[in-house]
Parts: C-alpha cells; sequence; structure tokens
C-alpha cells in the first residue's frame, strides 16, 4: 500500500520493474490496483494495518463450546491462526489447552467456559495490527514474543533486570568465546 495516491504509480513500476528482473510474471484477472485494501493470505491490507478477514471470524463467533477433545483441539487450531492478534492468547487459552493433554480429565467447567467465550470476543470486531509508524520512537519488547510498543511515556530496558539493577549474566556456549578465553582450535 503506498501512503498517497501521488506515490502508487512509482511504487508500481518499481514492482513491475523487480518482476522483470526475476523473469516472473502477474496474473492480470488476480491483481488490483488503486484499492483502499487487498486481501492477501486470509488478511485484508488495510492503510489502518492489517485487519483479519471478517468472514473467518464470524464463523468462528457461531462455533459452540465443544463437547470433546477433538472438537476442543479443532477450536484451538482455528484461534491460533489469528493469536497474533489477540493480546495474550496463550494466557487466555490455557484451560483449553490444559483440556487437551493427554493425562488430562475432560471437565468443562467454568473457567473453560470463561477462556472459550474470550477467545471467540477477541476475534469480533476483527483485529487490526497497526504498522510501526517509523516517525515517532518506539521499543521492541522481546520475551517469550516480540511486542511493539509505541506511544508509550515510559521506555523499559530491552533486557530485564534483576532486583539488583543489573542484567542477567548469559551463560557462555561451548565453541563461543569470551574475552580471556579463546578457541585454540587449529593452533599448535
Amino acid at each position: 500500500m503506498s501512503p498517497t495516491f501521488e506515490q502508487h504509480p512509482a511504487d508500481l513500476e518499481a514492482v513491475f520493474k523487480r518482476l522483470m528482473d526475476f523473469k516472473l510474471r502477474a496474473n492480470r484477472e488476480k491483481c488490483q490496483f488503486s484499492g483502499p485494501r487487498v486481501k492477501y493470505l486470509g488478511l485484508w491490507i488495510t492503510p489502518q494495518g492489517i485487519e483479519v478477514d471478517h468472514e473467518k471470524t464470524s464463523a468462528i463467533s457461531g462455533i459452540p463450546p465443544p463437547k470433546n477433545v477433538k472438537q476442543l483441539q479443532s477450536f484451538l487450531q482455528t484461534c491460533s491462526r489469528y493469536r497474533k492478534f489477540i493480546a495474550n492468547f496463550s494466557e487466555i487459552a490455557r484451560p483449553l489447552s490444559n483440556l487437551t493433554k493427554k493425562k488430562a480429565f475432560w471437565k468443562w467447567s467454568e473457567e473453560e467456559e470463561k477462556a472459550f467465550q474470550t477467545l471467540k470476543q477477541c476475534l469480533v470486531p476483527p483485529p487490526i495490527l497497526k504498522q510501526a509508524d517509523f516517525s515517532k520512537p518506539f521499543l521492541i519488547r522481546a520475551d517469550a514474543r516480540t511486542v511493539l510498543l509505541q506511544g508509550e511515556d515510559k521506555v523499559k530496558p530491552l533486557i530485564p533486570l534483576r532486583k539488583s539493577g543489573h542484567p542477567p549474566k548469559v551463560p557462555q556456549t561451548p565453541g563461543s568465546s569470551s574475552g580471556r578465553r579463546r578457541n585454540q582450535r587449529g593452533r599448535m
């Protein structure tokens, strides 16, 4: 998506040049130009960001509570496709995931029902992933998943600090070299 309509022809020309450079072709019937949004791999790319296809998420909202592990696994796999759109997906889905474990006893309680309904509600209305605005400062936080934070007043460190205020020590892996110790292989 071009930032402005005036920029669009130049962007198209660059794309066509790259296609020619690599001897690739585009199917005219499948191409759309100057549109407000583009469908790609079941997602909509818009000026606001990347949206989930409403047709797909409306089908999820109609799924009844599962009656067995197989139905639950099917539901979790469907929702998992959109996990990047749902903040704290693994935390929300944990009660449901616990039921899919091998030695777990099937018991659909209030906790599982709440997790099930929460996952469904997170996808209606379709969520949007915003693109990074490179004109503004931002912070990338990487723990179990990578998160881009933008527009926050507080800046948090990229390396988590211990209570002492120092970063945790990173263990040396075999074959890595530190300042004092170097790999001596190949020297006689």
